[in-house]
């Protein structure tokens, strides 16, 4: 799966040595936390580039960003004194390109670089990179607004479908990778971006290579998380706190189970019995902690020994998830539990003894208020599930009108409690 590299290039700092072309001084960068690689350049995303395809990635585009007085100049000391001197002595137009990158750059706030000039040598680094395409983009400062978009236009343009993206957020205004970090966390579901590393390049720290993986961690947890109350599927929470096999393997069950109107609470009680006895542990891992307190309270509903009463706090979730279809079915499902319950008939999941619940439901209700709840419901019920008209206003309205809608549901939930008296 191909990899898109993403950096940005500031204005540098002066380096020791003022002989040469470079505004960023040359540091040894030591990748310690891998092969302990060390690599010696200007720009820590040259570095990262190589250290990427010397582990087999392939890093199949580079997208640089910066502004018109960033020292894009000197990018073409990634290829070592030698290579450059003969990438700028193969032709005029190459060494008249640089020369007016180098020269506008030096006049920082007058600067004239422009987007053609990095259509150029993007060019000309595209050549002599081995199967990665340069990619420059003049996005400014990120300031102001249009120099923002410029950011996510630019990611927009590069990331595709699936790729994964490593961020290099060592160069450039601090506000800069703040606005690419926000665009990538759309990315990751507009384009399915798989997998996002960050990495800085510390030359305060003596060219330590800073790997940021918990960025990743978090993003996922966010994710999951918001997964959650978008949607009332806490399957995502309990896969990031990852406790062990077993606890995976119940998780799933339960989350399958859930889905299939089959609730267990004797699994719902074994992934809480685990997160329990794992809490000491935790306790040394903030963002797990904060997630198993999170799916904790996703499976509260499963503290009710009743079924009927698990399947009401089901469709409770579910509605508050705006999540009607289900909703509205769960609830059902829900009463004829309860009457199955009411009238000792046995086999909860048997299709006679439900439908002999729902019988003697109407019977039982045959001169009440309930009666109408009842029938609402299960007309709101089939319309909703079959997609069919009915005869009835009420219902017409309900499936037109969330607050119509919330009416017969709350009368449902009620009637539960009726039934279960």
């Amino acid at each position: 799966m191909a990899t898109v590299l993403v950096s940005f290039i500031g204005t540098g700092r002066l380096s020791d040595n003022q002989a040469t072309k470079s505004n960023y001084a040359t540091t040894e960068y030591c990748f310690d936390f891998a092969t302990k690689q060390n690599i010696t350049t200007s720009i820590f995303g040259a570095a990262l580039l190589e250290y990427l395809k010397a582990n087999g990635r392939n890093v199949e585009r580079w997208l640089i960003m910066g502004t018109a007085q960033s020292i894009w100049c000197d990018l073409i000391e990634m290829f070592g004194e030698a290579k450059r001197d003969e990438i700028l002595a193969a032709g005029e137009d190459n060494f008249n390109l640089w020369s007016k990158l180098y020269e506008e750059s030096a006049k920082r706030d007058t600067s004239q670089i422009c987007q053609d000039d990095l259509d150029k040598w993007q060019e000309l680094l595209t050549v002599n990179l081995a199967n990665t395409k340069a990619i420059c983009r003049l996005v400014g400062t990120a300031a102001k607004p249009d120099s923002q978009k410029k950011i996510f236009e630019s990611l927009l343009e590069t990331v595709e479908d699936g790729n994964k993206v490593v961020f290099d957020v060592t160069h450039g205004l601090r506000n800069q990778p703040i606005i690419t970090s926000f665009a990538l966390m759309y990315l990751r579901w507009l384009r399915n971006v798989t997998n996002v590393e960050l990495y800085y390049g510390a030359f305060e720290l003596k060219g330590e290579v800073v790997k940021l993986d918990f960025c990743q961690e978090i993003l996922e947890a966010t994710e999951a998380v918001a997964i959650f109350e978008q949607t009332g599927n806490f399957q995502r929470i309990g896969e990031q706190i990852n406790l062990s096999e077993t606890f995976r393997q119940n998780l799933e069950t339960l989350a399958f189970s859930d889905e299939m109107f089959r609730l267990k609470p004797g699994v719902a009680q074994k992934v809480k019995n685990e997160l329990t006895s794992q809490e000491t542990s935790l306790q040394n891992e903030p963002l797990k902690s904060s997630l198993a307190d999170k799916l904790k309270e996703s499976l509260k509903w499963s503290d009710e020994n009743l079924y009927a009463k698990r399947l009401k706090e089901k469709a409770i979730r579910e509605f508050n998830h705006q999540q009607y279809f289900k909703a509205v079915a769960s609830l059902w499902e829900a009463v004829l539990i309860a009457g199955c319950n009411k009238f000792s008939l046995q086999n909860l999941n048997d299709k006679k003894d439900r439908n002999e619940a729902e019988n003697q439901l109407y019977d039982f209700f045959k001169s009440k208020t309930e009666f109408d709840d009842l029938r609402n419901l299960e007309h709101l019920r089939n319309a909703v599930l079959h997609g069919s008209d009915s005869d009835s206003r009420t219902i017409r309205k309900a499936v037109g009108n969330v607050e119509e809608f919330k009416k017969i549901f709350e009368n449902g939930l009620l009637l539960i409690d009726e039934i279960l008296k």
